[in-house]
């Protein structure tokens, strides 16, 4: 299973809105697809430029924004094997 797949099943677990839940998923896959060398390589300017894209309302930026840091805090918690040692999402506005 890859890293959103684990991320999907432990927002499962805790009992997340299936929505919500529908919504982060499709969108870290979509940002997966977009970028070069995928999310989980992705740098926090790659994530800026592809969130705070021109265009985009207020809200999708906002939903954008709340998905990759869910996912990035996820997978940067080192109690979790495997990790990522790096959350790119940290410094986003």
């Amino acid at each position: 299973m890859d890293m959103i797949g684990k991320f999907e099943e432990h927002m499962r677990q805790l009992e997340r809105s299936p929505r919500t839940l529908d919504t982060y998923v499709r969108i870290l896959r979509r940002i997966d697809h977009d970028l070069v060398s995928g999310l989980l390589a992705a740098t926090d300017e790659e994530l800026r430029t592809w969130i705070y894209r021109s265009g985009w309302s207020k809200a999708t930026k906002h939903q954008r924004r709340a998905a990759v840091g869910s996912f990035f805090r996820f997978a940067c918690d080192p109690t979790r094997a495997p990790h990522l040692d790096y959350n790119p999402a940290a410094f986003l506005p």
